[in-house]
């Protein structure tokens, strides 16, 4: 009878053993999770960083937009101005011409009375009239190159912003993808922890009741 008794201990203790080890296993495991859950966590906590970071970025870009817009038209209005300069060079020249016309008109009364002068004044009023229509001409020149060359510039920071804001899409949208993907993966290995656990005490219990 007390051999019978020892071996029923022994087969306790081994059983109360095999549970104190089984307990120390789902503590270390317990503690590995926890240690997983507080890095998930970092990681969470990054991710929100990063994508204020972004939005912000994104409100900025958006108003470099809005200041381009400005800066655009700013640059019409500048068409327009060029166009009123344009107008009012045109009846400038005409006024020239019509000085011009008067000019000759006078030249030619002076000529019948001053007819030694004639070669003189004639050469003068040419090189009046050539320098006058030269400026007129450099000047609707050099407005022109000015406006082609701000439009040039407008356009090519319209193509960068462009360019930038497509590149900080496909960064948000492939950040929100890997964000997801760990997600997923926590969730899942939450999950097979769990089950373990649970089967790791299912198991304890049936050796209880043997």
């Amino acid at each position: 009878m007390t051999k019978l008794n020892r071996i029923k201990l022994d087969g306790f203790m081994a059983e109360f053993d095999r549970l104190e080890q089984n307990i120390t296993e789902l503590n270390s495991k317990k503690n590995m999770l926890e240690i997983r859950l507080e890095d998930s966590n970092r990681l969470v906590k990054l991710y929100l960083n990063k994508e204020e970071s972004l939005i912000e970025e994104k409100e900025s870009l958006l108003a470099t937009m809005d200041q381009l817009q400005q800066t655009l038209q700013e640059q019409c209005d500048l068409r327009v101005e060029n166009e009123r300069l344009r107008k009012e060079i045109i009846h400038l020249k005409e006024e020239n011409e019509r000085t011009a016309e008067v000019g000759k008109a006078d030249v030619q009364q002076l000529l019948s009375k001053m007819t030694a002068d004639k070669d003189q004044h004639q050469r003068a009023l040419e090189a009046v009239k050539h320098q006058c229509n030269w400026e007129v001409e450099e000047a609707h020149r050099e407005a022109l190159r000015q406006m082609e060359t701000k439009d040039a510039e407008v356009k090519r920071l319209l193509e960068e912003k462009d360019l930038d804001l497509d590149e900080i899409k496909k960064r948000l949208k492939d950040q929100e993808r890997e964000r997801q993907s760990e997600l997923l993966k926590l969730q899942m290995e939450v999950f097979n922890v769990s089950t373990n656990h649970y089967n790791c005490v299912i198991k304890g219990q049936c050796f209880i009741l043997i």
